[in-house]
């Protein structure tokens, strides 16, 4: 009688025991998807749960992780680069890769000076001495430019102040323009020609948070 009450208590224990493995199992390869965190060298990938609040890793080599089917922030960093973070929802078997980070502002301003000269020189090939460039940027990694040019009766070079164009000149009808180059094979080309307003549909070749940039320029 005693070894049979053992007998069933061990059965017991043991149906317990399959039944966690199994849920653990079932946890693990069905309810939690796999996804692969792959850092481009000198960045690193941070995953935390949808209100920050719980960092679930933070890698700066290739992972693979398990989680849960759910809504999540990614968020992409580097000494060099500028912050990026998105929300992102998790569903199924999921890669996730550093995008194309822009360098920090402070790294953007040096190579914008470096380049000062050669970027002034297409763009006035372009505008000739009928606009002047009022504000500009360099972006991404220093391979885009934007500027947003004044008619000369708006803009002072001298001074590099901006003037009523109406007081200037109530005549004046130019309107402010914009413009974006790229550089390719180590040159500077036009790859938006000067508009007031750039579409991103009608420039597909462009990034849009290039396309974005120059449009914000002058307000």
């Amino acid at each position: 009688m005693k070894n049979h009450t053992q007998r069933i208590i061990f059965l017991v224990l043991g149906l317990i025991a399959l039944c966690v493995a199994l849920y653990f199992i079932f946890d693990y390869f069905v309810t939690k998807k796999a996804v692969t965190l792959v850092p481009d060298q000198g960045t690193s990938i941070t995953l935390s749960n949808a209100a920050k609040t719980k960092k679930i890793i933070s890698t700066s080599t290739p992972k693979t992780i398990r989680i849960k089917t759910g809504t999540y922030v990614i968020k992409y960093s580097g000494d060099e680069y500028q912050n990026l973070e998105e929300y992102i929802r998790i569903e199924g078997k999921t890669s996730l890769k550093t995008p194309e980070l822009s360098f920090k502002t402070e790294k953007l301003a040096q190579m914008l000076r470096a380049e000062e000269a050669a970027i002034h020189t297409t763009v006035t090939s372009l505008v000739g001495g009928e606009y002047q460039i009022s504000a500009e940027n360099i972006l991404k990694q220093g391979e885009w430019y934007a500027a947003y040019l004044l008619p000369g009766s708006w803009y002072d070079p001298a001074t590099k102040n901006d003037i009523n164009p109406y007081s200037a000149n109530p005549y004046n009808t130019k309107d402010t323009l914009s413009v974006i180059l790229n550089k390719e094979n180590n040159k500077w080309k036009i790859a938006a020609e000067p508009k007031t307003t750039f579409w991103i549909d009608d420039y597909p070749n462009i990034p849009e948070d290039v396309v974005r940039a120059a449009n914000k320029l002058g307000f």
